[in-house]
């Protein structure tokens, strides 16, 4: 097994959380609150059930591993492919459904029935990931990028499920578009920040219940505006999540996962409780009250 994995595993346990209110020791776990498994799976070439797929990399899942939100972005492969019931029938793992913008030139009615359908499963959480996406990455026409996640946030608030969402390169026009369109106490997951804290900062001054979700980007050297954003931002407005199979620690070699995978996530919270200059176990028991005010997990 990889030895840093062992060392944070046993580091989170070392500590648990005093209960004031219920006078009681609680011992926190973690929620991967946004990942991809059908990517994950497709990368690795894995066919089999999640259980499996922790079993084979047992040594890299801490016991603090408490669940995953898969998140399906891309409606048009949903509608080939089952694997999200599959998926979403099996322990430690709930679902998140819309059109990522990298998709959104091929959103149609037939691929949002796809997506409200899936909404109604008892283990669909939250609505995205939705967003814009101005990088050289992305070759969906602004305009409608624009269209498709207005069209969604609709849906959502409608439908009144948290919002995920996906931000490269478009913050001032995302602003806009929310502030028009969603409730300021509305449930937001701002998924994978990599920014400054003054990018974030109106937004989390207009949208009070917005959450902002840090990856293992955080372990890297380079990521020197996140990381000060995390020490800028309350601990109660943080989730952690892994954008997985993107962002394999920097800490976990090629030989544990090829891949990030849900259970490296604890790397992540470790590097939080560093920036923020607290035990893990406190950092472990306030990030899962957040996922659990955020997606009632």
């Amino acid at each position: 097994p990889d030895k840093s994995s062992r060392q944070v595993s046993m580091g989170a346990k070392q500590g648990d959380s005093f209960d004031f209110a219920n006078k009681k020791l609680v011992q926190s776990g973690f929620i991967d609150t946004h990942c991809h498994l059908d990517m994950l799976y497709r990368k690795l070439n894995f066919k089999g059930t999640f259980a499996r797929f922790r079993n084979l990399h047992e040594n890299s899942f801490p016991a603090e591993f408490e669940g995953c939100i898969t998140d399906f972005c891309n409606p048009g492969i949903m509608s080939m492919q089952p694997l999200w019931e599959d998926l979403l029938g099996e322990d430690k793992v709930w679902g998140a459904f819309g059109c990522h913008p990298h998709f959104a030139r091929y959103y149609t009615d037939a691929q949002e029935r796809i997506i409200l359908n899936a909404m109604r499963h008892p283990k669909a959480v939250a609505f995205g990931e939705i967003g814009l996406d101005y990088s050289y990455k992305c070759t969906t026409e602004v305009s409608r990028q624009k269209q498709v996640f207005e069209r969604q946030l609709r849906l959502a608030v409608a439908i009144r499920r948290p919002l995920v969402v996906h931000c490269r390169g478009a913050d001032e026009d995302l602003f806009d578009i929310m502030k028009k369109m969603v409730p300021r106490d509305y449930k937001i997951h701002r998924h994978c920040f990599t920014d400054s804290y003054e990018v974030i900062e109106p937004f989390l001054k207009e949208f009070p219940n917005m959450s902002v979700g840090f990856t293992a980007v955080l372990t890297y050297p380079t990521a020197v505006k996140p990381k000060e954003a995390v020490r800028k931002i309350p601990l109660d407005r943080i989730v952690v999540e892994t954008d997985a199979p993107y962002f394999r620690p920097q800490q976990v070699l090629k030989s544990v996962c090829k891949f990030s995978h849900p259970g490296l996530a604890i790397y992540t919270v470790k590097e939080i409780s560093i920036l923020k200059a607290q035990r893990l176990s406190e950092v472990l028991y306030t990030l899962r009250q957040n996922t659990d005010n955020l997606y009632g997990l």
